[in-house]
């Protein structure tokens, strides 16, 4: 078995593991997040292409989507206010250009679109 398949049958058995742990969500959303940055940053390490803050953006996004989604769907209808935070927070960065996992990826060390383009 690969290693990104051990981790999608890792990350469903914690999926599965929330209905019986209700009172910890914040606990596993904070595992879930360090999973998907450990996510990112091994796509960036398999691509042959630079992965640019934008992208990793746009990368984040989608899957919390599409996780708060399916949580919503599958274990409690609560996880869709996690949706709407996300959506909101795509929305307040449009206006104001503050973007705090745009943040945290350039402390981690990432480079935006503009300073891979003057690399090149």
């Amino acid at each position: 078995m690969s290693n990104f398949s051990e981790k999608i049958l890792f990350f469903w058995g914690l999926v599965k593991r929330i209905k019986t742990l209700e009172n910890t969500y914040q606990l596993l959303l904070i595992k879930f997040m360090a999973f998907i940055f450990k996510f990112i940053t091994e796509i960036t390490n398999i691509q042959e292409t630079t992965m640019s803050v934008e992208r990793s953006l746009f990368l984040l996004a989608s899957v919390m989507v599409i996780a708060s989604t399916l949580l919503s769907m599958y274990v409690n209808t609560n996880w869709s206010w996690f949706t709407l935070f996300v959506g909101f927070n795509m929305m307040q960065s449009t206006f104001t250009g503050f973007c705090p996992p745009g943040w945290l990826f350039k402390r981690l060390g990432m480079k935006t679109e503009a300073q891979i383009c003057q690399a090149k």
